[in-house]
């Protein structure tokens, strides 16, 4: 039965995953709403359903929930209502009003993070930084199963335009990275299946700390991101355009950022 336990739980795993990319919180409530389907799925397929008829059941009453959701929503635009519903979250008006302060300064379009004090005063710290819609390629990357993310700090990265076909072309750089004892994070055009899996590999059995994501957009819209991904973390850009081959990348050209949640 473990082949079968281990995909029951991939998939609360993927459910999770989802549920933070796009929401950034609620985690523990996907799993708990997946875990119930998939019981009362398999119920009424062992009681004769046919599954097809099931799944259909399940899209259509979730888009009923979704309506329903959608319908008594209501949009918040004060800063008062902002503060109430961050201290009636938080359970706490300190920390309400410093949610507040922290919309107020990144704007709806920033990105709030929560970490833990090195002291004991609640803080906060406004940090120069960027977001792209571009999650890790396999999830043994993940770190912090809290909320399914990677958390590095600290970070070199390799910025670069080439598909990595082969872990032989960036294999003497893993080499150099696990002396310096950092976390990578790769960003790339796209990765070779084989080469995740060696990289994932890597990261379960403890050798690397190690990440690796696609890069963001699409044909000349994603060299000039990854330009200003390098510019911000003062990598060079291993461009194709340049005949720059990643078996002569060194690690003085990975650039390096503070923190970096994936």
């Amino acid at each position: 039965t473990e082949p079968f336990q281990n995909m029951g739980a991939q998939l609360l795993r993927e459910a999770a995953t989802k549920t933070n990319d796009n929401a950034g919180d609620g985690t523990t409530t996907a799993i708990v709403l997946a875990q119930s389907m998939i019981q009362k799925g398999f119920k009424f397929i062992n009681s004769g359903a046919q599954s097809v008829l099931v799944k259909k059941g399940i899209l259509k009453a979730s888009q009923k929930v979704i309506e329903q959701i959608l319908e008594k929503s209501k949009p918040i635009s004060t800063q008062e209502e902002i503060a109430n519903i961050a201290t009636l979250s938080s359970g706490s008006k300190e920390i309400g009003e410093i949610i507040v302060s922290a919309i107020n300064k990144v704007t709806k379009k920033g990105i709030i993070s929560i970490g833990e004090s090195k002291g004991l005063e609640t803080e906060l710290e406004v940090v120069e930084g960027m977001q792209y819609d571009k999650g890790y390629l396999s999830s043994i990357f993940v770190n912090k199963l809290t909320n399914m993310s990677v958390e590095f700090e600290r970070t070199l990265i390799l910025v670069t335009d080439h598909k990595i076909n082969n872990i032989n072309e960036i294999n003497h750089l893993l080499e150099e990275v696990k002396a310096k004892s950092q976390p990578l994070l790769i960003i790339a055009n796209s990765f070779d299946n084989d080469v995740i899996n060696i990289l994932a590999l890597n990261k379960f059995h403890g050798i690397l700390n190690i990440a690796a994501t696609e890069a963001p957009g699409f044909g000349d819209n994603q060299k000039e991101l990854l330009k200003d991904i390098a510019i911000l973390t003062k990598a060079n850009f291993i461009s194709k355009d340049l005949d720059m081959q990643l078996q002569n990348i060194k690690i003085e050209d990975l650039g390096q950022f503070k923190k970096v949640i994936i």
